[in-house]
């Protein structure tokens, strides 16, 4: 959709991933009908060496949209995780193309565990859902609406005052951002 010209802020659902993947070329489970699999495409016109930020952004707007939706603390593991209890609930991957300076389009891609019931057995330690930690079904609409609500606040303020106004944010709600091994 970028390469054919989608504007900004076209969102890309899906209610599963068949092929789903995280940093470094990391699988990633996605159940179906139980979670949120979207990639939201961005122009800004910032140079490429900005946008890393995004990431960060990302992460933030779900921090705030689980808070807002279920009530849960969570956690952003640097650089793209989002943890509940210890356990990533949510993956974030940001994808860029560029020409020479210019930014053509980031995809910000994110992927919540929200309904999930079950995880592979190498993964039961490791990652969880909102399900799970609230033992209780949520709505996927809401979540979504939140976070999106969220990061288009982030993404303004970005825009306008520079990344300082999402790193700070972001160092709040992190406890990966000073101290922890990454």
């Amino acid at each position: 959709f970028a390469l054919a010209g989608a504007s900004e802020g076209t969102l890309v659902l899906a209610e599963e991933q068949s092929s789903g993947r995280g940093r470094l070329g990391r699988t990633w489970a996605s159940e179906r009908f139980s979670g949120i699999y979207a990639s939201l495409i961005l122009r800004p016109e910032i140079e490429p060496r900005e946008a890393p930020i995004l990431n960060l952004a990302a992460a933030v707007a779900v921090s705030k949209g689980i808070r807002d939706v279920v009530r849960l603390e969570t956690d952003i593991k640097w650089p793209n995780d989002v943890l509940v209890n210890g356990h990533k609930c949510c993956g974030i991957l940001t994808e860029m193309s560029t020409e020479l300076d210019k930014i053509q389009f980031v995809i910000a891609g994110i992927g919540i565990n929200v309904n999930q019931m079950n995880f592979p057995p190498e993964l039961e330690n490791k990652a969880s859902s909102l399900f799970l930690e609230t033992q209780r079904v949520i709505s996927r609409i809401e979540i979504l609406g939140s976070v999106l609500k969220r990061f288009e606040d982030l993404y303004g303020e970005f825009l306008r005052e520079g990344r300082s106004a999402v790193l700070e944010q972001w160092i709040q709600r992190s406890s990966y951002a000073s101290g922890k091994k990454v």
